[in-house]
């Protein structure tokens, strides 16, 4: 569930214009946009950002999608159903984005103390569209979409501070089928994150992700510069676009 609210960017001068406020003032030389680094992120790295984390889908669609981050710890609670190697594989696995300065991850074993309830259902759930076709039965029964959903909660600004993400495990899963679809669906939720159809399959992002211990380059790039910086206003892709050009003519 979201909460969205308009912004603008006035692109005739050197401000990024927020609603009710100014974002960046990038005609100062004090601003520190390091974070975009060429030498990290690629024209064609920045490209595939731009679709996952805005939505921008084609050339006609001027804004795509808002921003969006958490801006609070993250403390996650799962449900007692889950089962326990999939817990213990889920915690080590994101352990690797823990040194990440903006995005704080920890777990807790009190669901009053969580604000991330990873919880098990016996309800179908289906968020395909009706007329979405999936290549086989196999495909459609291995989708991470598949009998799994999250839901998130945001201010006004576009900060996520709530989150659960259900799952119903009796569908003949093994324990490294539901981890899978746990890892994808949370890392999704880290941003509301577009699935990438030309992703490596080595990308959580992927439909075709092949599951892995280790988090790949491509996930580890992305949600670095995803919490590289808190905006404190809502942005949108044409906003971003404005500071990786200011960067460029800062160099």
């Amino acid at each position: 569930m979201f909460s969205n609210e308009k912004n603008k960017t006035n692109l005739d001068t050197e401000l990024v214009i927020l609603e009710n406020d100014t974002l960046f003032n990038i005609n100062s030389n004090i601003i520190d946009l390091g974070f975009l680094n060429d030498t990290t992120y690629g024209k064609k790295f920045l490209d595939k950002y731009n679709a996952i984390g805005f939505g921008i889908t084609g050339k006609d669609y001027k804004n795509g999608f808002q921003l969006r981050q958490w801006n609070t710890p993250i403390v996650i609670y799962f449900d007692k159903k889950i089962p326990n190697e999939v817990i213990k594989g889920f915690k080590l696995f994101f352990s690797q984005i823990s040194n990440l300065e903006h995005l704080n991850i920890s777990f807790t074993s009190k669901i009053k103390n969580a604000n991330y309830y990873i919880k098990t259902t016996s309800e179908e759930i289906n968020v395909y569209n009706n007329d979405f076709k999936f290549e086989s039965d196999t495909e459609r029964k291995k989708s991470f979409l598949t009998g799994a959903t999250y839901r998130l909660t945001n201010d006004s600004n576009n900060k996520f501070y709530s989150g659960i993400l259900s799952i119903n495990i009796n569908r003949d899963q093994t324990d490294l089928d539901i981890l899978k679809q746990l890892k994808q669906l949370f890392f999704l939720s880290l941003g509301n994150f577009d699935i990438g159809f030309d992703i490596n399959s080595s990308s959580l992002l992927s439909k075709k992700y092949i599951s892995s211990d280790t988090i790949s380059e491509f996930d580890y790039k992305l949600i670095k510069l995803h919490y590289s910086t808190i905006y404190p206003q809502i942005i949108d892709e044409r906003a971003f676009s404005k500071l990786i050009k200011k960067y460029k003519t800062l160099q």
